[in-house]
């Protein structure tokens, strides 16, 4: 076979896509980078944390990700002077009337802002709830890359 360059087989306990889970872990922290971590269990009031040795707590892969999702949609249009279209604003919701025309605008928005970031390939859900004092938002994202297609990242947030 003159010409045929060489062929790598899966190997032996690999998935489908032919590479070890471990190669496969490194592959998504480097498509889903790494950044300080931070504490949205809050809601609007995210927290950083130390580690013992003293340094900024990391967040990578899919955790990393999945914290950027949140930053975006809790972050209002204007509020870092250097990214003026980043953020979804969802605070300017709260309390908003709970039809489906202001559920539809913050939906429309939210799928608008993420499909700006560069690991998000689609946005394949977008659940909004506005209550009395409160916005509640869950998305679930397709991330790009191709042996990654199949795992979903899922993030929700409340605003108040």
């Amino acid at each position: 076979m003159s010409g045929a360059g060489p062929y790598t087989l899966p190997s032996v306990g690999a998935g489908a896509s032919g590479i070890t889970p471990q190669e496969r872990a490194t592959q998504v922290d480097r498509l889903f980078g790494r950044d300080i971590w931070f504490d949205v269990r809050a809601g609007d009031s995210a927290d950083y944390e130390i580690t013992p040795g003293g340094d900024w707590k990391v967040a990578a892969g899919k955790v990393a990700l999945r914290q950027a999702i949140i930053r975006r949609i809790i972050t209002d249009p204007g509020e870092w002077q250097t990214l003026p279209g980043y953020g979804v604003g969802a605070r300017m919701f709260v309390k908003s009337p709970n039809t489906r025309a202001v559920r539809d605008e913050l939906a429309e928005r939210i799928r608008g802002q993420l499909l700006q970031d560069p690991r998000i390939e689609r946005v394949d859900e977008v659940f909004v709830e506005v209550t009395a004092d409160s916005v509640r938002i869950a998305v679930v994202v397709t991330p790009k890359g191709r042996s990654l297609r199949t795992d979903s990242v899922r993030a929700s947030v409340e605003v108040s």
